[in-house]
């Protein structure tokens, strides 16, 4: 079979904009960052039960990539002007305004509802899920104040407290109480 210039030429079309739509994607949603994300959740629901089960697993997975788009886009949203100015953050698809602010909002702010309903159907304990509300509520009030307050020391704790939260998610999500080292 005989491939022409021109279906040669459509090929590696086709895929200079499938690795640019997959790199736009690994850019907005912070994927280098996501291995942090997710440990903190895996590492939770480890050091709140015997075993993992692949079940599990999933779901601490499902729930940290849930938060970390929440986390990271609102972040984005909230710091856009300043990125605007900061030639590290230029090839940004929100700097760039190839996503629009509008739509980012719409994705980070679909998150945790898409992460509750994920806990809950996985049938995880009530205190998993005040643990979730907690981490998803700390980390947007950092998100909406950090850069703004006065006292930039409160807002690092509320920030961790968030990050916290989402290890005691992990922990509590099958365990009725944690074992002494998770806390």
């Amino acid at each position: 079979m005989r491939v022409t210039a021109q279906t040669a030429y459509a090929i590696s079309r086709t895929w200079r904009l499938l690795i640019g739509y997959f790199e736009r994607i690994y850019l907005f949603i912070r994927i280098s960052t996501l291995g942090f994300t997710l440990l903190l959740t895996l590492l939770g629901a480890a050091s709140g039960q015997h075993a993992l089960t692949n079940g599990t697993m999933l779901l601490m997975i499902s729930v940290g990539l849930a938060f970390h788009i929440f986390a990271y886009v609102l972040n984005d949203v909230v710091d856009l002007r300043l990125d605007r100015t900061e030639p590290l953050r230029a090839d940004s698809p929100l700097v760039q305004g190839t996503i629009t602010r509008r739509r980012a909002l719409w994705l980070a702010f679909s998150q945790p509802p898409l992460a509750f309903v994920i806990a809950y159907l996985a049938g995880v304990t009530l205190v998993a899920l005040y643990m979730l509300g907690a981490a998803f509520l700390s980390l947007a009030a950092y998100n909406l104040y950090g850069k703004r307050c006065p006292l930039p020391p409160l807002t690092d704790f509320v920030q961790a407290v968030g990050w916290c939260a989402l290890v005691l998610f992990g922990a509590f999500a099958y365990a009725p109480t944690a074992h002494a080292d998770t806390v």
